[in-house]
């Protein structure tokens, strides 16, 4: 289904997770993946899911919807325009307008929706969201979870109009996995609140729409528990110290995540990750119309270098488990 900017107030059926993405065409086969590990992880469930993008083809459109059989996902396609943030953006981000899409959730999703867990296409969701969903927000205007980047997590958000007047340090989230309070959004106009903070500050911004988000959230954040979006520092050197985490609490965290998160180069199509949960991302991808999809990096002599030098300092300085292959609890389900 697809749906314009002005059809926003359209109503849905009750369901029992909605859930919103933002895609360009580059992001649509990982998006597939991220679906087909939510419906595969989390049974006896209904999805209605508001995917927001630039220009997907219509070709691209279908290949999504034909890679699902189960009546109990829904996508909806809503094309945006974001046009008066492109000028705006950092040069590295040029090109990447649609990851804004996510700070004006309450301008496309229906209105009839309270809630809403947004989901970054690089995912892989390997529990039941169920959990997830039903954490209470109380008066909180998202959950999230602080990032995993040693030098991030305590990152301090630079601006010349903070959304509180201050310039304190705070915890700093990562924005791939946000369970958003809608109705607390559309009360206090918070969508507004995060434009005028992005035109303000936009020189400033490092990480566009992330640092946005916690500028203007501040304290008004649920924090969740990190396997709710574990990312790819966690896995390295000083993931265990970072979190603070007994070893057994740490090996429970990264052999059991609720949602792995693959940013940076450890994107399983680019050819020098050597991330753990790599075959399992592949292995989602062949239950997809996108099965035969693979890497688009060429394997030159300088990546698999890096690749080997990665490896080997996790070999001799983290653990010698780290790469083993982590989809043998999984070997059940792949036999099916």
């Amino acid at each position: 289904m697809r749906i314009s900017f002005l059809d926003y107030n359209f109503r849905v059926e009750e369901t029992k997770i909605n859930i919103l993405c933002n895609i360009d065409e580059n992001f649509a086969p990982s998006l597939t993946v991220m679906l087909s590990s939510v419906l595969a992880n989390t049974p006896k469930t209904t999805f209605e899911v508001f995917v927001l993008h630039v220009g997907l083809s219509e070709n691209t459109r279908l290949r999504i919807e034909s890679s699902f059989s189960s009546s109990t996902l829904k996508i909806h396609f809503i094309e945006i325009s974001l046009r008066e943030f492109s000028q705006y953006l950092p040069e590295n981000w040029r090109g990447k307008e649609i990851i804004n899409a996510r700070l004006f959730a309450t301008e496309f999703v229906p209105i009839n929706i309270d809630r809403v867990l947004y989901l970054d296409s690089d995912l892989l969701v390997l529990d039941d969201l169920n959990k997830i969903w039903n954490i209470p927000l109380k008066d909180n205007l998202l959950g999230a979870v602080p990032d995993q980047a040693p030098n991030i997590r305590f990152r301090k958000v630079k601006s010349s109009a903070r959304a509180d007047g201050s310039d304190a340090e705070k915890f700093y989230f990562n924005s791939g996995v946000m369970l958003i309070n809608l109705k607390l959004w559309r009360k206090i106009n918070f969508g507004e609140t995060l434009r005028n903070f992005f035109f303000a500050n936009h020189v400033s911004l490092e990480f566009p729409d992330q640092d946005t988000l916690n500028g203007c959230v501040e304290n008004r954040w649920e924090i969740l528990s990190d396997r709710w979006n574990l990312l790819e520092p966690t896995f390295y050197s000083q993931g265990r110290k970072l979190l603070n985490l007994s070893r057994k609490e740490y090996l429970e965290l990264i052999s059991f995540p609720g949602i792995v998160h693959f940013t940076g180069d450890s994107k399983p199509w680019i050819s020098k990750s050597d991330h753990p949960y790599k075959k399992l991302f592949y292995y989602y991808l062949s239950q997809t119309q996108w099965h035969d999809w693979h890497a688009n990096e060429k394997k030159t002599l300088a990546s698999q270098f890096e690749l080997l030098k990665r490896k080997c300092k996790a070999l001799l300085l983290i653990r010698p488990w780290l790469f083993r292959d982590l989809t043998l609890r999984y070997r059940k389900e792949t036999k099916t």
